[in-house]
């Protein structure tokens, strides 16, 4: 399945980590890309409405909000993880993202 990096945020953020952290979150990204929607728990969750989560699990926990579009994941928001619920704003930011992409 192909990866689609709907904008810049994404990569500048994964660029940002240590080593070790960045390559959790492209080992993860690469669960993705080879077993597509067959994917699961403990990587990847749904969310509704048609956005799922990625879930990078380390000593800091990442969350990469995505959907599939025309046989494509499109990532859509990247987060560091700090509470037990996924705050609505980073949905919400997601969503306005799919928009934007689909428009």
């Amino acid at each position: 399945m192909e990866i689609i990096y709907s904008h810049s945020k994404i990569t500048d953020f994964i660029e940002a980590l240590d080593a070790e952290l960045a390559y959790c979150v492209y080992s993860t990204i690469n669960m993705l890309e080879i077993e597509g929607n067959e994917l699961r728990m403990p990587h990847s969750k749904a969310l509704g409405g048609g956005l799922f989560e990625l879930r990078i699990i380390s000593a800091t926990h990442i969350r990469i909000i995505y959907t599939y579009h025309k046989r494509q994941a499109v990532l859509l928001n990247i987060f560091f993880k700090k509470t037990w619920l996924i705050p609505r704003k980073e949905i919400r930011y997601a969503q306005n993202i799919l928009t934007k992409f689909l428009a």
